[in-house]
């Protein structure tokens, strides 16, 4: 006998326009693989038009971290999509501004300003932190 299910479960679709992620904890080598797994579910063909980063909430970063979002900002793309930075923290800031930093990604508004509600897609945290979550 089939089981039925009393409520509908809840499904993200990848064909929506825009996908805010919000980031947060520490990005560098130890987390840059949950990061990567991630941010390729979003970044596949069929994905969203345009992945905006809520980085509001990293409060460490460093090159190895990083690699994942230039890595997903090039496949975005070659998909002719658009990855994009929102309200960064000052660590991502700090960073991006260092000379050292060659690579440059695009910036803007905090995701609440940059989409209309009604266009945007759902905020997703995005699950970076390993065991050591909620220390500095």
């Amino acid at each position: 006998m089939p089981i039925r299910h009393a409520r509908r479960c809840a499904c993200l679709s990848l064909h929506q326009r825009t996908v805010v992620l919000g980031v947060g904890g520490r990005l560098d080598a130890d987390t840059a693989g949950r990061l990567r797994l991630f941010l390729s579910m979003f970044t596949v063909d069929g994905g969203p038009a345009e992945l905006v980063l809520d980085l509001s909430g990293v409060r460490a970063v460093d090159e190895d971290g990083m690699e994942p979002i230039h890595e997903a900002d090039e496949v975005m793309r070659l998909r002719q999509a658009t990855l994009r930075l929102a309200d960064p923290s000052s660590a991502v800031a700090h960073f991006l501004a260092d000379a050292r930093c060659t690579r440059r990604l695009g910036g803007g508004p905090a995701p609440d300003a940059a989409v209309p509600a009604e266009a945007r897609g759902p905020v997703v945290p995005a699950p970076v932190d390993g065991p050591s979550a909620g220390r500095d």
